[in-house]
């Protein structure tokens, strides 16, 4: 579902125009040179949200804990990459 609005400058909390009707977008978004296009979805559109569904796969494929949080590694030095960790220092090889 598409949705437009649009507002004035001077006055932010007033919609000029808001709609969902395909042809008054494109025709509003054709007056100022954007292109708009709807496409059909190629399949079903799932209603379940997506962290739901990914904590869901996860306590049927593991065995029922969450994963622990990733965590960034620090960086060693300033010669190495923000990814490279202190065990694997280009400065200590």
């Amino acid at each position: 579902m598409s949705q437009l609005k649009v507002f004035a400058d001077q006055h932010p909390n007033d919609a000029l125009l808001d709609t969902t009707d395909g042809e008054q977008i494109a025709a509003e978004l054709n007056r100022v040179g954007v292109l708009f296009e709807r496409w059909a979805a190629p399949g079903e559109i799932a209603t379940m949200p997506l962290r739901r569904r990914f904590w869901r796969f996860i306590r049927r494929t593991s065995t029922g804990s969450k994963p622990k949080a990733a965590t960034k590694p620090s960086m060693c030095c300033t010669w190495c990459p923000p990814t490279r960790t202190k065990k694997r220092c280009v400065r200590s090889s």
